[in-house]
């Protein structure tokens, strides 16, 4: 199943860049916030960042095909429930491609514009990490899946043609541990709601072509 979700952003990224006569290339950065319930007991805990490039087919001046590819760090915190309890740092470290469909709804001027967007992402698991109050904890790669395959929505706006703001919001289909991480004294994990939940705000910014 993997391979098949692994061949499938394969064949559309050659696609894009190969197949279609029209494709913009970018840089894309930001920060993300993170979260996972059943691991982390408040929402949306962690701080952290993206990057990568983007490439872009333009279907028409309104709508664009937009792929994503670069480094992602998803994760949540843990925090004491009382004196005696630790805190938790799960980090979670990524490569992931989002394939989204952008399209225009608000037209403030001829390069002033803004739009939603939608899509999913597949992302590949680099490197789990758990910290236990700041200490390293062992943490055995067969708790975690290997991959994240999560639905994307977001806004963005575009600004003078070549800068684009965004706005994202993504869910993980597959719940991303398997078991429960923590140690024995620690209260056990319920597995069916580990799902990664990231609020994105980025930029990108578009060096060959033009949003136009």
């Amino acid at each position: 199943m993997r391979s098949l979700i692994f061949g499938f952003f394969f064949l559309v990224c050659s696609a894009i860049v190969v197949a279609q006569p029209r494709y913009d290339f970018g840089l894309q950065g930001g920060v993300l916030i993170s979260g996972m319930p059943g691991f982390s007991n408040v929402p949306l805990s962690k701080v952290s960042g993206y990057g990568g490039f983007s490439i872009t087919r333009r279907d028409d001046k309104k709508n664009y095909l937009q792929l994503d590819i670069g480094y992602t760090r998803k994760g949540a915190f843990r925090l004491p429930k009382n004196d005696t309890a630790d805190r938790f740092n799960l980090s979670l470290h990524y490569a992931e491609a989002a394939m989204v469909y952008r399209w225009e709804v608000l037209k403030i001027s001829r390069g002033t514009r803004g739009g939603l967007e939608a899509g999913m992402s597949y992302a590949y698991l680099l490197s789990p990490q758990i910290r236990r109050d700041g200490e390293r904890f062992d943490f055995n790669p067969i708790w975690s899946d290997k991959y994240d395959l999560s639905i994307v929505a977001g806004a963005h706006m575009i600004f003078s043609g070549h800068l684009l703001f965004r706005t994202r919001a993504t869910y993980s289909v597959n719940p991303i541990l398997r078991r429960n991480i923590l140690p024995n004294d620690i209260e056990s994990l319920n597995v069916l709601k580990t799902h990664n939940i990231t609020l994105q705000f980025g930029v990108v910014w578009l060096m060959r072509g033009l949003y136009y």
